[in-house]
């Protein structure tokens, strides 16, 4: 990993490209939990940070890991 930006795009883009299941430390994250954090009124996840993904998106990243 060249540096953190890069780790949270890899991590997030891996997560979003048909993987089914994640491993961050002890827990795991599936791509249905996204959804459901996602839709949640409260939650800094934005519905296009897990449809129709921009793998480029640094700050989709941040706020995926924030979440």
């Amino acid at each position: 990993v060249q540096d953190s930006k890069h780790g949270l795009k890899t991590a997030r883009n891996q997560l979003c490209t048909g993987a089914r299941i994640l491993a961050l430390g002890n827990f795991p994250i599936h791509f249905q939990m996204l959804l459901d954090v996602a839709d949640h009124p409260l939650t800094p996840l934005f519905w296009r940070d897990v449809d129709r993904v921009n793998k480029q998106d640094d700050r989709a990243a941040s706020r995926l890991f924030a979440a």
